[in-house]
């Protein structure tokens, strides 16, 4: 029987005509702070995929920048993948999907005109994969796209009016109507790291990049065009480079967003407390690891910072956590001391990957 705080929220819903999401993201000191995992409230545990076996920009589509690089994706691989995320007792998987460009086309005049089938039958099946494994995709659309939009003379889908309806009529909305009610796919994140493409101080701390008010039109077109696409689709936004400091700014406010996600970085593991980021909607943290600033491959140092992320979030209230990064095994950037992989080609994973299996 429904107690009486969840009869009126029903009745502010009707009465102010608040979405099922908004009315949870009340009831924070009940079940407001979880979110829809395959039509259940549950906490998220997730971890990251980001671009499948490091091809970033060409994992699942053609680059309209290197056509000749080819698509990286495998069936098989993926699902390797995921067998490794199922046995991690993970529920969801964040992968980027237009990252760089990858898989947009694009007419004469640099305008997006549409999506390469490539890239929609791979999603396809890495839905079909993901519900095989009993995971859940949340779908990063944007990614990198400042710098290639300039390296192939687009048009500036983010500050160009005409170029943003284009990309969000022929690109995303057709994406996201593609997946229409699967509950497969867990939400939609419009863009990943929008601060790395604003300049100034809450954003890539220099003078090069988009305003904040620019910025905010994108996202709130996009979380527009997903809804109109698919209303039963939640939608974030992933913030990055400054923790929850934007989150707590109000940046991300009045955009149409479903939950607030954001990334945080460090030793300890820490977060801060739901309550002193004057949010009004449930709270993901959709990156985390060790300090970026600290690059040591260090079994103890990462198992001590993804432990401290997922205990204090549970603690704290969050929506849940999407561990930075499953990786992949022959990675030797200077990245890979995020990575859960021992690397050197090994599919062994460090001891990190057991305390995100084990954590309850």
């Amino acid at each position: 029987m429904p107690n009486h705080r969840t009869v009126l929220s029903l009745f502010l819903a009707l009465f102010f005509h608040l979405s099922p999401i908004q009315v949870f993201s009340e009831q924070i000191t009940d079940e407001g702070h979880l979110l829809p995992v395959g039509g259940k409230l549950q906490r998220v545990h997730g971890i990251n995929l980001a671009w499948y076996n490091g091809a970033y920009g060409h994992d699942f589509g053609l680059s309209p920048l290197h056509p000749q690089w080819g698509i990286a994706f495998s069936e098989q691989g993926l699902d390797e993948c995921f067998v490794d995320m199922q046995q991690m007792n993970l529920n969801v998987c964040r992968i980027w999907v237009f990252e760089d460009l990858e898989g947009l086309q694009f007419d004469s005049s640099g305008y997006v005109k549409g999506i390469h089938p490539s890239l929609i039958a791979n999603f396809n099946t890495a839905a079909k994969l993901a519900e095989k494994r009993d995971l859940h995709l949340y779908l990063a659309l944007s990614a990198g796209f400042r710098k290639s939009i300039r390296e192939g003379g687009f048009r500036d889908i983010i500050a160009d009016p005409v170029a943003r309806r284009c990309y969000l009529e022929n690109a995303v909305m057709p994406f996201v109507e593609n997946f229409k009610n699967n509950p497969t796919v867990f939400a939609i994140d419009v863009m990943n790291e929008p601060e790395g493409e604003i300049k100034g101080p809450q954003g890539n701390r220099s003078e090069d990049g988009y305003s904040g008010d620019i910025m905010r039109e994108f996202i709130k077109s996009s979380v527009a065009a997903v809804k109109q696409a698919d209303t039963s689709r939640l939608v974030s936004c992933g913030s990055g480079w400054h923790g929850p400091e934007n989150i707590k700014a109000g940046f991300y406010r009045s955009l149409g967003l479903d939950f607030y996600d954001f990334h945080q970085y460090n030793n300890e593991g820490s977060l801060p407390a739901i309550s002193s980021l004057n949010v009004d909607r449930p709270v993901l943290v959709g990156e985390c690891n060790q300090d970026n600033d600290l690059p040591l491959i260090d079994d103890a140092l990462q198992t001590k910072a993804i432990r401290g992320f997922l205990e204090n979030a549970k603690r704290e209230k969050y929506a849940g956590v999407v561990v930075w990064y499953y990786d992949h095994r022959n990675n030797k950037s200077d990245q890979r001391f995020l990575s859960l992989f021992q690397g050197g080609g090994s599919r062994k994973l460090r001891p990190a990957a057991e305390v995100i299996r084990d954590f309850k």
